[in-house]
């Protein structure tokens, strides 16, 4: 019994034994892997920072070159860096070799995301949103629209949604876009960089379909702004609607600006048409407008 008992200890023992030595042998592998990735990280970051001191006599290419590489190595980490970074260099060759990195592997929806942890680094990714969201827009219109009204509140967002406002004015989808962002949380200034990027492009493919539309937002101060912006380019396509246009507005200061300049371009361009129109308004009763405004 004495000697079972004993068997039975030395079983126990042996056993004991292999578990720890099989958990100090995985924990050793863990280590020197965590080692090895560090050692990648820290290669990654000095081969970086050399990169970026070095932009200045690298050429576009060869910074892009670096930059590509480093992104593949370790993607996370590159980006961590580049939205520290503080230094001058040629941040139009890196936002290039941004958008071209994930273009070519098709991730542009992943680029975009990835400009939260570039967010800080203004000077990078301000420029760079509008080249990033008219490439996925090639791909994923309303996607890309989506995205930037979901992050309304980033640095760059006007012009990347005034770009994408010219891109979806050429769309059949034009009035869907419309509805969806100017119901939007975005601020009115960024409502109105994509409105005015809609009218833009649209009066130059259907005037009268964009007229008609800025007739039902008329009085409010979004549709002011727009048309005061707009009434010039509208009155090289039609000078009396685009007038019509101008009077429509509420604000009087813009009011008399948009005058003004169509004005100016239907004199230059169609200076008899003009004199008639003045003849007629001339010889014609006030309108409520004018009558108010005595």
């Amino acid at each position: 019994m004495t000697h079972f008992l004993k068997l039975i200890a030395i079983s126990i023992c042996v056993s004991a034994c292999r578990e720890a030595a099989e958990k100090q042998q995985i924990s050793d592998s863990t280590n020197a892997s965590e080692r090895r990735q560090s050692g990648v990280r820290d290669t990654n970051v000095e081969r970086l920072e050399e990169a970026l001191l070095r932009s200045h006599r690298l050429g576009s290419d060869e910074l892009c070159a670096h930059i590509d590489q480093l992104l593949k190595d370790d993607e996370v980490a590159t980006l961590h860096l580049l939205g520290k970074m503080t230094s001058e260099v040629n941040y139009d060759a890196i936002g290039y070799a941004l958008l071209e990195h994930f273009k070519n592997e098709e991730r542009l929806a992943e680029g975009l995301d990835a400009f939260e942890i570039l967010s800080e680094n203004i000077t990078l990714t301000a420029p760079l949103l509008e080249h990033f969201a008219s490439a996925y827009w090639n791909q994923e219109p309303e996607k890309t629209l989506t995205w930037l009204l979901d992050h309304g509140e980033m640095e760059g967002i006007e012009s990347a949604l005034h770009l994408i406002g010219i891109r979806s004015g050429g769309s059949d989808s034009r009035e869907e876009y419309l509805a969806k962002t100017l119901n939007s949380d975005l601020s009115e200034k960024a409502r109105s960089s994509y409105l005015h990027g809609v009218i833009r492009e649209w009066m130059i493919i259907d005037f009268e379909a964009a007229f008609k539309f800025m007739s039902h937002l008329s009085g409010s101060k979004i549709a002011d702004e727009t048309v005061y912006h707009m009434a010039g380019k509208a009155a090289v396509h039609d000078s009396r609607a685009a007038m019509e246009w101008a009077e429509s507005i509420s604000d009087e200061g813009l009011r008399q600006s948009a005058v003004q300049e169509v004005t100016a371009v239907w004199k230059k361009e169609q200076p008899r048409d003009f004199r008639n129109w003045q003849e007629v308004t001339k010889s014609s009763p006030p309108s409520e407008q004018e009558e108010n405004e005595k």
